[in-house]
């Protein structure tokens, strides 16, 4: 299997994806400044301007979204995604501090543009730039960060606004922090990681692909061998290179031709229902569909997190699903879903129910339960399983002597750090011993405990000697000092994330 600079890769993927990140943040942030930004422009009775101020970066996203493959195909990725981070930069600023509704609207649609702009290019530049045999997942990294993107937008409105009184009159919220300065710090509070995205999109290299095609082989050649060496570069270089010798003719005419029309006709009618299915309505228009199901305005905003949560988790679960499931059963199952819930909730809005589907108490607490498991256990596991599955133990012990920690500690944490993953290793290759002889979970369950729990039980002590004499095989405890060729200290992928954590810390402080 070919090696590759999976540091580099995987930071330059992300601080394109970041693009994705603010995408969905800008998409979602109006849906919680809407019932405030609304009474300050005085426009919450007049639904044409409430429409107006809604559809405006819409319109501005499709803009981005025609220019931005022109002008990339003309002058690179890396400066389209310099000029959208601008663009956040500046339409985050703008939105927030403008006090005069038609220029609120022209700083709305210049954020539509820069989401028109990051939709198309962020995915693009990563397919480019990303090995084959990792690029489905680097690619899927993008929908990733626009999900998080939403939830971070709605957590953000959360945080800024201040608790609403029950009693509060329309007249009160708007004289309130929330109405005067509440829903610009919510639009302001974009600017920091589009401040580090405008940063970091300047250390990226250009897409080996596009130099390659417009003829910079030197240059080309040297992002790839920096990704996976001389052959690797050599090899891409090549199929650059056949794949641009054995271009058709292609355009419109081809798009509309017999064999390509009905694959035409399925995928926008898929697309389509796709954004007809609810989802802006329900990130955008929370603040009415919330109230009408019983909720307070004070309480609107937390439930909007209960969606965003909602969506950030099945995110996770269709890109761990889908190759095992296939496409079309996710989309059948989201689908046959969204009709029985939409189902449920218009009975209930046609009856006027308020109670156990809509408001109920245990469904509060559920959620709020979820949410805090999210919020304060997740981000410990996920850190956890990442060090875990990206950090060797040569690079541990390395890390451990360099920081003078004892070898008493040292090398019991050693045996720990690989004991999860050859428990894991163990545990898969019990479970396919038994797919092979017919027991599974579902239709032998008792044999599962037996055949699977058991021999694992077994295999967990003798896994746990044979780490530790592994461990003092290779001089671990010894009386002399080891030698180590890991070297350790801050890399691109570091610095990324040490600039991203800034904004947070700054913000919670400030909240």
């Amino acid at each position: 299997m070919r090696s590759y600079n999976k540091k580099f890769v995987y930071f330059i993927c992300l601080v394109s994806a970041m693009g994705g990140l603010l995408f969905g943040y800008d998409w979602v942030v109006i849906g919680g400044a809407k019932p405030f930004y609304e009474l300050y422009f005085d426009i919450a009775d007049v639904p044409a301007m409430q429409g107006l101020a809604m559809s405006v970066a819409l319109l501005g996203c499709l803009i981005g979204a025609m220019v931005a493959g022109m002008m990339a195909d003309r002058y690179g990725r890396k400066p389209l995604l310099i000029i959208s981070a601008f663009i956040f930069l500046s339409s985050a600023y703008a939105t927030g501090a403008f006090s005069v509704f038609s220029w609120f609207l022209v700083a709305r649609f210049l954020g539509g543009i820069g989401i028109g702009i990051a939709s198309g290019l962020s995915p693009m530049y990563i397919a480019e730039v990303a090995p084959a045999s990792i690029r489905g997942k680097l690619v899927s990294l993008n929908q990733l960060t626009i999900v998080l993107g939403i939830l971070g937008a709605q957590i953000t409105n959360w945080l800024i606004a201040e608790p609403i009184p029950a009693d509060f009159s329309l007249a009160d919220i708007c004289a309130s922090w929330n109405g005067q300065m509440g829903w610009r710090w919510m639009f302001w509070a974009a600017a920091f990681p589009a401040a580090i995205f405008l940063l970091l999109a300047c250390f990226i290299p250009e897409s080996p692909r596009w130099l390659a095609m417009k003829g910079k082989e030197g240059k080309a050649w040297n992002v790839l061998s920096k990704i996976g060496g001389d052959d690797y570069a050599g090899q891409e270089l090549r199929l650059v290179e056949e794949t641009g010798s054995s271009k058709s003719e292609g355009g419109l005419r081809l798009l509309f031709s017999r064999p390509f029309r009905k694959v035409l006709v399925l995928g926008i009618i898929v697309a389509v229902f796709q954004q007809w299915c609810g989802t802006n309505v329900i990130f955008n228009y929370a603040q009415e569909i919330f109230q009408s199901a019983g909720y307070s305005l004070g309480d609107v905003l937390f439930n909007i997190v209960v969606t965003g949560v909602a969506n950030v988790i099945f995110t996770f679960v269709a890109i761990y699903t889908v190759e095992r499931l296939g496409r079309r059963i996710l989309m059948l199952l989201g689908a046959g879903g969204l009709a029985g819930i939409y189902l449920i909730l218009g009975t209930c809005y046609f009856f006027e129910v308020s109670g156990f589907f809509m408001v109920a108490g245990t469904w509060n607490f559920i959620l709020g339960a979820a949410v805090g498991i999210y919020t304060h256990m997740l981000p410990g596991f996920i850190m956890g399983y990442y060090l875990v599955s990206t950090t060797t133990v040569s690079e541990f012990v390395a890390a451990m002597e360099k920081m003078h920690i004892p070898q008493k500690i040292v090398i019991p944490m050693s045996v720990v750090f690989r004991f999860f993953p050859t428990v894991k290793e163990e545990y898969a290759a019990i479970r396919d011993a038994m797919k092979m002889r017919g027991i599974t979970t579902l239709s032998s369950p008792m044999k599962m405990l037996e055949y699977r729990v058991v021999p694992l039980m077994m295999s967990i002590a003798k896994i746990g000697e044979e780490l530790s004499a592994a461990a003092l095989t290779r001089g671990l405890g010894a009386p002399q000092k080891r030698t180590n060729i890991c070297k350790i200290g801050f890399g691109p992928l570091d610095i990324f994330f040490f600039l991203l954590a800034i904004p947070c810390w700054i913000g919670f402080f400030i909240c």
